[in-house]
This record gives structure tokens, C-alpha cells and sequence, in this order.
């Protein structure tokens, strides 16, 4: 059985298609205590699941438009008594890459829910979303192989994610923009997250008269739980060195949200 069959392709009322878009989808919602629920979610490009502003895990998987794979999360451990949030961040890459395929087109789809407590997470139903102009959509490519580069101006992001007054309704895609074949069940491991810091970092040159802030950046690694779905693993991070005076393009929040204490400075 599909379990996404009872949902729908989505994408924003009224957003046409563009290169490196990024949207995030958002679901509201009040439990009296934490029961079990499951997410079933698909994206093209790719998303980053976030649950009460806490880091859940990305995919899909790379794909080919004929034989897209779905993913499944338990939310359990992200969840709160009470209000909770649960955001989907969506990068559709609109580029030649070897990470999608020409035919690909901008969309989105959840199932799943808490059973016990008659929440549903089928798309449309009561998702909203907004569109994110923090990222710039003329970021150049990793490479000629790999997908845009993630220019992110956090600041404008923070206050983006604050301002209700940008929620925007979906719209059910048609069938002229559904180039996915029916979706199957992720076949491959599911990545591991784990933050590491460096030991010794050191400063040569007209760099060391620089304030330097030290981001840790989560690496994944193929294990995989063996439930088959994420948990934390054995894997190796790096850092991204950032002067303190620019807008910043890294995400801080991933590596905190995924339990690092804080960011050092030199």
C-alpha cells in the first residue's frame, strides 16, 4: 500500500518556478501528550525536517523522476504536550546537476500523522507555507555535478520564520506539473548526525589578525539504525571558519538543534 496515496502534490498559491528556491511548508498543531506519530514526507529537491525548531533529519534520497522514494520520521522524541510545529524546509534546485533531473519540477507531499490523537499530516489539509528570499536564488554551483550553493543570510531567515504574515495557502499540483512516478518506500540507509569539534585550530598569515568564529557543520555517514530510520551515529564533521563582520551563510542552528553547546571565538 502507498502511503501517500490518500495526499497530494503541492506547491505555493501564485510562487512560479525559479532556480534555488527554498519554502518552507508548515503544520500546527496541539496534543494533550506525546503518542506516537510518524511523517511520511517527498520533496523535490530536497528538505530539511525540522520539528519544534529542532533539527529531524534531510533527503529525500537522490532520485530519478520514475522511481522517487519516500521518507519516513517518528516525531515522538521531537514532540511537546501542547503546541507544536512542525516544519518542512524545501530546496528545489532548478538547475543542471547530477543531483536532479531535467524533468523535475518544484512539489511537495506529506502523509502519516498521530493516530491516537486524530492528527493527520496528509497534504493539502491545513499545511501553510511561505516563501524564503534568504537564500539567493544566482548562488553559483557546487560544480558542474553537484547543486546550487547555499547562500544564506540568517538574520533575514530568523525574521522570515518570525512573521506570520508571510504564511501563504497551497495549491494541489496538477497533472502536467507531476512528473513523479508513484512514489516507494526509501531504499537506502538513512543518515546518521552527530556534531564533533576540532582539537587545535590554527591561524597563519593576515587571517590570524581576524576575529574568526568557529561553526561546527554536521557531516552524515551511510549507518543506519535498525529500525531503518535515522539515530545518532558514528560519523565526522568539519568547520567552516566565518568572519564576524559578515552576513554569515552557514547554518548555526543545525549544528545547536543536533547538540552543540556553542560556537568559540578567537
Amino acid at each position: 500500500m502507498n502511503l501517500l496515496e490518500k495526499s497530494s502534490f503541492v506547491w505555493l498559491e501564485g510562487l512560479s518556478v525559479d532556480r534555488n528556491q527554498f519554502v518552507s511548508f508548515e503544520k500546527r498543531f496541539e496534543i494533550g501528550s506525546v503518542l506516537p506519530c510518524r511523517l511520511h514526507l517527498f520533496a523535490d529537491t530536497r528538505y530539511r525536517l525540522w520539528v519544534n525548531e529542532k533539527f529531524v533529519g534531510f533527503g529525500p534520497g537522490r532520485f530519478v523522476t520514475q522511481h522517487p522514494e519516500y521518507d519516513s520520521h517518528d516525531l515522538d522524541n521531537y514532540l511537546n504536550a501542547g503546541s507544536n510545529l512542525v516544519r518542512v524546509e524545501v530546496n528545489y534546485f532548478g538547475a543542471s546537476s547530477y543531483q536532479s533531473m531535467p524533468d523535475g519540477l518544484p512539489g511537495f507531499i506529506a502523509a502519516g500523522g498521530c493516530p491516537n490523537c486524530g492528527i493527520s499530516f496528509a497534504t493539502p489539509g491545513d499545511w501553510e507555507a511561505r516563501v524564503h528570499t534568504a537564500w539567493r536564488s544566482d548562488a553559483p554551483l557546487f560544480s558542474f555535478a553537484q547543486n546550487p550553493l547555499e547562500i544564506c543570510d540568517t538574520r533575514i531567515l530568523s525574521n522570515e520564520l518570525e512573521s506570520d504574515g508571510r504564511l501563504r495557502k497551497l495549491r494541489v499540483l496538477g497533472k502536467d506539473e507531476i512528473p513523479w512516478v508513484s512514489l516507494s518506500p526509501r531504499s537506502v540507509p538513512y543518515p546518521d548526525y552527530r556534531v564533533e569539534f576540532p582539537t587545535i585550530l590554527e591561524i597563519a598569515g593576515a587571517a590570524a589578525a581576524t576575529a574568526i568564529m568557529i561553526i561546527p557543520t554536521i557531516a552524515i555517514s551511510s549507518s543506519s539504525s535498525s529500525t531503518g530510520g535515522p539515530r545518532p551515529g558514528t560519523c565526522t564533521s568539519t568547520s567552516k571558519r566565518e568572519d564576524r563582520a559578515g552576513a554569515g551563510c552557514v547554518r548555526p542552528e543545525i549544528a545547536a538543534a543536533a547538540g552543540a553547546a556553542s560556537c568559540t571565538v578567537s
